[in-house]
């Protein structure tokens, strides 16, 4: 889970907005220095990635089948992921969710984050998985896994890494001087954000960016690594600074890990 591209295997464009010209709001390089900052600056926040990408092995497969067109009857060429999670940027506490849609198989991950305890719920379902998963599923219910900081980095789940790549992607402070990028108003579920189309050599961190402008804050970044046609992704950032960490489960509704693989010896 690197920025939130990598992460993502595609994004669903955002539906439902209405574009009107609005002259009078700042151009992105009397905006942007500050908006960045406050990216940089974030101590918290909540992020959620959706997204959708072609399936290249799966598509290839199905051409190589085409003589027998009943052998790809049934088949999803695409991959879905929806991530919701809100945290400190520095992983001392996190909580949220991430789904996964891969076609023959689905997969939902709840977790929450404590210092260095991580807990983690997994749900599972398709054809392709494997039999030890159900066993283990089975075996552990509906409690959470406990398991390592570290464990859960292998994992990929650290808001802190994806805001990190986040940072290193975005474009400098004064990358927009003289470029003259001018919002549009966008309506967005009852609010107004101002819509910046970013240049070709930014659109590895976005084609078009929206603002806050109530907060000046990082609101949305859409079409994310669009350099990639079979990839659409999107990310939206709210509650900067204003996440709290949540409460650790109850030890009797927890599965620790560790002790398991003891006794597995």
């Amino acid at each position: 889970m690197k920025t939130p591209a990598r992460l993502a295997v595609g994004m669903l464009a955002a539906s439902g907005l209405l574009l009107t010209g609005c002259a009078s709001d700042p151009t992105l390089d009397e905006s942007w220095p500050e908006i960045r900052q406050k990216v940089v600056d974030a101590e918290s926040l909540r992020l959620r990635v959706e997204g959708t990408a072609a399936d290249k092995e799966e598509e290839k497969d199905d051409a190589s089948a085409s003589a027998a067109p009943s052998a790809s009857l049934g088949t999803d060429a695409s991959q879905s992921l929806n991530v919701d999670l809100a945290g400190a940027t520095d992983d001392s506490h996190l909580k949220g969710t991430m789904n996964m849609d891969m076609g023959a198989a689905t997969m939902d991950i709840e977790v929450l984050r404590r210092d260095a305890d991580v807990f983690f719920k997994l749900k599972a379902d398709g054809d392709d998985l494997p039999q030890e998963m159900g066993m283990f599923s089975t075996l552990v219910g509906d409690r959470w896994i406990k398991t390592s900081a570290d464990q859960a980095a292998q994992m990929d789940i650290s808001l802190q890494e994806i805001m990190s790549d986040l940072e290193e992607d975005m474009p400098a402070a004064d990358a927009f001087d003289g470029k003259d990028l001018k919002a549009e108003e966008v309506e967005l579920e009852g609010r107004t954000y101002l819509k910046y189309a970013l240049p070709e050599e930014h659109h590895e961190f976005g084609r078009t960016m929206l603002i806050d402008p109530e907060s000046t804050t990082l609101y949305r970044l859409e079409d994310v690594n669009s350099e990639d046609e079979d990839v659409d992704a999107n990310a939206t950032f709210t509650e900067w600074n204003a996440v709290e960490a949540p409460e650790a489960p109850a030890k009797e509704d927890v599965f620790d890990l560790a002790e398991l693989q003891e006794l597995a010896g």
